[in-house]
């Protein structure tokens, strides 16, 4: 893998951006090494002859180098995978007068990992035509679950500060960032008679729950005779509650069309009901984004126009935002046109990088990037901000399947590897699974010890 200058250029970036000091990356092919330089003068040389990686074409396990006697104050941890290393030749790390030299070529596995080459040429994709999470690299070698770039990122921090103590480092602070795809904004108020018979048939007859099938007919028509709140999937202000009791702001993506009858709901955002919950969002201080439905991902021009769409409905509701995050329905992305069809729309921010069947660290980090594309040897125009979970791959049968109890367990474990680094832990909570007192106290768990 070859990482061309303005790769370099764009790293160095990155590591300005996360370090808040001035950083030079410099690659000294002669000596098959990579400088970083902090201020002008610490340098810490990455070698890539003693532990040599060709990292496009990763493969078989790993091994973690066990840290624990090098003494680092910035990190919990005591050992670290080493992508690409089977069997390491040590030392990893080797002090000089002036300089240290770490024997395993990080720079370039921190390209490899953000830039998500591993995915562009991925066969194994799922029925949505989806990268998944348990084909990933990461995940054969148990470290999907750890934002494996953020932690390297503050090793390389530990060995700065052994050159120079006195350098003062940016303090990258925890946050927490709820989201929330709007598929459906409403559960029976666009229901259909004949949906909603159908619904009543079902839980009366299949599922033998008499009460059930009585109250959600009750329910779907008085929600039709214009008792909106009643209807379980407006939940919105309750959702803003939640955020602003813990001093943060939510995300609703919106849908505003349906390309594909069997994957996108019918949305109609051009009603009183759906302008008073846009206009309660925007002044409230939340966000709104587009959520584009299931065959925009790779559509340039669909994209643009359902952009466009959500925008003017915006304006003729009186709301002066402008949209500039997006999240693909059904999580669905492709290397080579989701970023083109993002960009013209006119789009900054994309939430859509996370795996759907597993969760974890999908890109190695919880910190928002501008991408970078190796392909065309460019930086991007689209920052991503990496999704770490999303709450159907806790509970559904067809991902994790887990129990109210495990899923708390594991928010709590993947919350907290985004605390340790000072990064951001987003997740995504659908307002159409919010349906029952356990989802909600899974929920409302999410937001505690922050």
């Amino acid at each position: 893998m070859k990482i061309s200058r303005e790769g370099f250029d764009w790293l160095e970036e990155l590591f300005s951006e996360r370090y808040g000091i001035k950083t030079q990356i410099i690659e000294e092919k002669a000596k098959s090494r990579i400088k970083l330089l902090i201020n002008n003068e610490t340098k810490i040389y990455f070698a890539q002859e003693k532990n040599k990686v060709d990292f496009e074409k990763l493969e078989g396990s790993c091994e973690y180098w066990n840290f624990k006697n090098e003494q680092f104050n910035h990190t919990k941890k005591k050992s670290i995978p080493l992508p690409g290393i089977q069997t390491a030749i040590y030392p990893i790390v080797q002090y000089h007068t002036k300089t240290i030299t770490l024997n395993y070529d990080v720079i370039s596995f921190i390209y490899w990992n953000l830039t998500r080459i591993e995915e562009v040429n991925d066969k194994k994709l799922d029925i949505h035509y989806r990268n998944l999470g348990r084909n990933s690299y990461a995940y054969k070698n148990n470290y999907l679950y750890r934002p494996i770039v953020d932690e390297w990122i503050l090793i390389i921090k530990e060995l700065i500060y052994k050159k120079n103590p006195k350098l003062k480092f940016k303090e990258n602070l925890f946050k927490l960032e709820p989201t929330h795809d709007i598929d459906l904004p409403f559960k029976y108020l666009y229901a259909t008679k004949r949906e909603i018979f159908r619904t009543f048939l079902s839980d009366f007859i299949k599922r033998k729950k008499i009460k059930k099938a009585f109250n959600s007919l009750y329910q779907s028509i008085k929600i039709n005779l214009g008792e909106i709140k009643l209807d379980p999937y407006n939940n919105y202000s309750r959702l803003m509650d939640i955020s602003e009791q813990f001093n943060t702001r939510s995300i609703f993506f919106f849908q505003v069309n349906q390309s594909n009858k069997d994957f996108d709901g019918n949305i109609n955002l051009n009603n009183l009901y759906i302008k008073n919950i846009l206009r309660e969002i925007y002044k409230r201080n939340h966000n709104i984004g587009i959520h584009p439905s299931y065959e925009a991902y790779n559509n340039k021009e669909l994209l643009w126009q359902e952009t466009k769409n959500l925008q003017e409905i915006l304006n003729s509701f009186g709301i002066d935002k402008q949209i500039r995050v997006s999240r693909m329905h059904y999580l669905r992305w492709d290397h080579r046109y989701s970023l083109d069809a993002l960009e013209n729309a006119n789009l900054n921010f994309d939430s859509t990088l996370g795996y759907a069947d597993t969760g974890g660290f999908r890109c190695g980090t919880c910190f928002k990037y501008r991408f970078f594309d190796h392909y065309k040897n460019k930086k991007r125009d689209i920052y991503l901000k990496p999704l770490i979970l999303m709450e159907s791959t806790l509970f559904s049968s067809n991902y994790l399947n887990l129990s109210y109890e495990d899923s708390n367990n594991f928010i709590t474990n993947i919350k907290n590897e985004c605390k340790e680094v000072g990064g951001n832990f987003l997740f995504l909570w659908h307002n159409s699974s919010l349906n029952n007192i356990d989802e909600w106290k899974t929920y409302k768990n999410i937001f505690k010890d922050l």
